[in-house]
């Protein structure tokens, strides 16, 4: 396993957000792990731009928007151009939409507004720029940045190309390693990664415990988890949510739980705010109670599409505002004594999936060495791995992926 470009990064700093120098705190980390605390619920929504111009235009008017109604949108996701993290995709020949980068200005642009902290997901870390593309965000003051699943579970067609998937990997969770204690966090969206693989939570939470062993045990950055896409029962968010807390601690801090995306309207897209309202709902009751830091997100009508109106991420922060108000009566609704039976069921049988998963990594390799952990893994393959493992237990909860596509 080759290491790229990786030096020890004492000469990186770290900016400060304009948000954060707005909210007087140090880092994402500490500000969502003082919010948790306190109780109080975050907000994360994700934006398609067609271009720099179109989301800069956009920010601005966002934010005078959000100033009037005085409203906070605690922290932003936003769409890249093919270009940022794909060296043979030139930014000059791509027309895509998304934000492109070409100098450290552009990258500024992402922390130069008040209104909202931005978090890099997608094609950041395990990309042929994706080195490059840590240090530049983190030196502009974005310090979430992902996706570990998705580069986890991404294809590759020779050992070569694995193995520089796996050395741009490496180097970039060194960097962030490097900058742990500043509050720097590796984004993880398991739906992401693991929807197809992970036919039940317990499989789905063992994964997460996977990626945590390469992270935090063999690098030594912090793992933030995100989850919810394909979470369409109230019941197993919330019980989900329980097992991750459960297995990580209270040092848990999450990046955000996304809305659900089964069975959305694509047709009469205006009823889709139902389906927002239960996530929106389940995911404050989540917050009040087990106050893991994840922001709540809320989401166009539409869904993650380009031209979503300020006026409506607006409306939907209001609509959010609104639920808050009945979580108390909500909670009141739930069985917890069921919902804890639950989370056992899911942290035993994702324990036994991750022993049996650390167990069959350690035949190939010596997975003392993240190198050979994340290689090992990649060519096992999630779906090899779960297919091998026994799935007929009583500790097994379905996913509302698998459920809903096999209707």
């Amino acid at each position: 396993m080759k290491q790229n470009n990786y030096g020890k990064e004492s000469d990186l700093k770290i900016a400060k957000s304009k948000f954060l120098e707005k909210e007087n705190t140090v880092s994402e980390y500490f500000y969502k792990k003082n919010k948790a605390i306190n109780g109080e619920i975050m907000y994360h929504f994700h934006f398609c731009p067609i271009d720099n111009n179109d989301f800069k235009s956009q920010m601005i008017g966002l934010e005078s928007l959000l100033n009037k109604e005085s409203l906070i949108l605690d922290r932003f996701g936003v769409s890249l151009n093919t270009s940022t993290w794909n060296p043979d995709c030139p930014l000059e020949k791509n027309s895509e939409g998304g934000l492109k980068f070409s100098t450290q200005d552009d990258w500024k642009l992402l922390t130069s507004f008040s209104c909202s902290q931005p978090h890099l997901g997608d094609n950041m870390i395990g990309t042929k720029n994706g080195v490059s593309n840590v240090r530049n965000a983190l030196s502009a003051g974005v310090t979430t940045i992902g996706n570990l699943s998705q580069i986890m579970t991404s294809p590759f067609e020779t050992p070569n190309e694995l193995d520089e998937i796996v050395g741009y990997l490496i180097d970039s969770l060194l960097i962030m390693k490097d900058h742990v204690k500043e509050g720097v966090l590796v984004h993880t969206n398991l739906d992401d990664g693991y929807a197809r693989a992970a036919t039940d939570l317990g499989l789905l939470l063992g994964f997460f415990m996977l990626e945590k062993y390469l992270v935090e045990e063999l690098i030594g950055a912090k793992l933030t988890p995100s989850y919810g896409d394909y979470f369409r029962s109230p019941i197993k968010r919330l019980a989900f949510l329980a097992a991750l807390k459960e297995i990580y601690g209270e040092d848990l801090v999450g990046s955000m739980i996304f809305a659900n995306k089964l069975g959305r309207n694509q047709i009469d897209k205006a009823t889709n705010i139902a389906h927002l309202s239960i996530s929106l709902l389940t995911d404050i009751v989540g917050q009040k109670l087990y106050k893991t830091g994840h922001a709540v997100t809320i989401m166009s009508d539409r869904g993650l599409v380009p031209n979503v109106k300020n006026e409506e991420i607006v409306m939907k922060l209001k609509i959010a505002h609104e639920l808050e108000n009945y979580w108390e009566d909500y909670l009141k609704l739930f069985d917890f004594v069921a919902i804890e039976h639950l989370k056992e069921s899911i942290v035993k049988r994702g324990m036994l999936f991750f022993e049996y998963g650390i167990e069959q990594l350690k035949h190939q390799t010596d997975i003392s060495s993240p190198s050979n952990y994340a290689y090992s893994f990649k060519t096992f393959g999630a779906g090899h791995l779960v297919d091998n493992f026994e799935k007929n237990t009583d500790e097994m909860l379905e996913t509302d992926f698998s459920v809903y596509n096999n209707k």
